[in-house]
């Protein structure tokens, strides 16, 4: 799967508003295009070296949470859970959390419990890429300085 330009400037479009929506200032918003941006990029590139999803929502993770905390230390965002959760969120599997819970509802028990594992495996991934930053931030580093 291939994207064009245009579709990597409309992820980060999304991520920069979903900044806003959760909170976030308009340095945030800025933030939040690039990190949108570059995860959209990445994923069009892991995905032509046919890399599994799970990594390359792990990288995903990784990217906004590298990103964002690199922005606080030179004092560019102003909160970087706000840049990280609007950045993740093009990550997020709400369309196969929806059809888990379709599915489950319409007596598909076993599409729906895969549907929901394959959803949690997902959100997994995304932890994982964000928490592995923040722990080799935080101990490196110590904290965020501002």
């Amino acid at each position: 799967m291939q994207f064009p330009p245009l579709v990597i400037f409309g992820a980060a479009i999304l991520s920069g508003f979903l900044t806003l929506l959760f909170g976030g200032n308009f340095y945030d918003f800025i933030i939040s295009l690039i990190i949108g941006g570059l995860i959209k990029a990445s994923s069009s590139f892991l995905q032509k070296l046919k890399i599994n999803d799970f990594f390359i929502n792990v990288v995903g993770g990784a990217i906004a949470a590298l990103i964002a905390l690199l922005s606080m230390q030179i004092s560019a965002g102003l909160h970087e859970d706000k840049i990280i959760i609007g950045s993740i969120m093009q990550l997020v599997p709400g369309l196969t959390i929806t059809n888990a819970v379709r599915d489950t509802i319409a007596g598909d028990l076993m599409a729906g419990m895969t549907r929901a594992a394959e959803a949690f495996l997902t959100a997994i991934a995304i932890a994982i890429g964000t928490g592995t930053v923040f722990k080799i931030w935080f101990s490196t580093f110590g904290g965020i300085s501002i």
